[in-house]
């Protein structure tokens, strides 16, 4: 009788250990899970990788001590400069200014892709064809600049350029109000610019990047690299690594990564 209940309470010892340890490792699967980069646009500066884990939370990457931290939940960012990070949702736009992690949520503005520079955030109008927008993050003002319909723009100091019918891309002059294209070709999965090149991931040439320059419209260098998304910082390129293989895997079951190219001395460093 005595080794019966002895055998129990060995038991119920072990149904604890049990419940402790899967509570432990839930923890941090699910913390491993939150700080897992998911694939889609990220934004670098000087100090951090701004990216979206796998539970959708917005994440912030120290690049001096490689320390990782949770900022928003539910944060689909989609667009980023030096001052701010903005999402888009199914009825709004979200804008997370890093300096003071102020989170402004602007309703009844809906886009597909977005560009932010200069306090403005430049947007296709999902509920208006997908027209080109703009969007003052401090006046508020919400006016339509371009009757173009896009599904991916980007933004500097002079230019919106924007993709049209999925094969080519052009450039809007914000002075002018007159469109170029300057460049011509098939699907173009991202693009991205400076204030002097666009860079973009040609579908040509297995999402390998190509540099335009955006003064002449000529393409000027094409890194040996295919990427989903990208970043150029300091003449360096921050990009997620492409495969075809993607394809055919369940987006759960992929490792994405950021790695860190600079073309001047060829080093190609896993970093995230």
């Amino acid at each position: 009788m005595k080794n019966t209940k002895n055998i129990k309470k060995f038991i119920a010892f072990l149904f604890v250990l049990f419940i402790i340890f899967s509570s432990v490792f839930s923890i941090i699967s699910q913390k491993n899970k939150t700080f897992a980069y998911n694939g889609d646009y990220f934004s670098v500066d000087d100090e951090a990788i701004y990216y979206v884990g796998k539970t959708g939370c917005l994440c912030r990457f120290s690049i001096k001590d490689n320390q990782k931290e949770r900022l928003e939940k539910n944060f689909a960012l989609i667009a980023s400069d030096k001052k701010y990070l903005v999402s888009c949702d199914d009825n709004s736009i979200n804008v997370y200014n890093k300096s003071t992690g102020a989170l402004k949520r602007v309703e009844n503005v809906v886009c597909t892709s977005a560009a932010v520079c200069n306090e403005t955030i430049f947007y296709t109008n999902k509920n208006d064809n997908n027209y080109i927008y703009s969007f003052n993050i401090q006046s508020g003002d919400n006016v339509l600049l371009l009757s173009e319909s896009s599904e991916k723009i980007s933004a500097n100091k002079d230019y919106i350029f924007y993709e049209k019918d999925k094969n080519a891309v052009y450039r809007y002059d914000r002075i002018t109000g007159e469109s170029e294209k300057i460049f011509d070709g098939q699907y173009c999965f991202f693009f991205t610019c400076d204030d002097d090149y666009v860079y973009l991931s040609d579908y040509r040439r297995n999402n390998k990047i190509t540099q335009i320059n955006i003064s002449t419209k000529e393409p000027e260098a094409l890194y040996d690299i295919s990427a989903l998304y990208f970043c150029i910082l300091h003449d360096k390129l921050y990009y997620s690594p492409y495969s075809p293989n993607m394809e055919f895997i369940e987006n759960d079951k992929i490792k994405y990564n950021i790695n860190l190219y600079d073309p001047k001395q060829g080093d190609d460093i896993g970093i995230l």
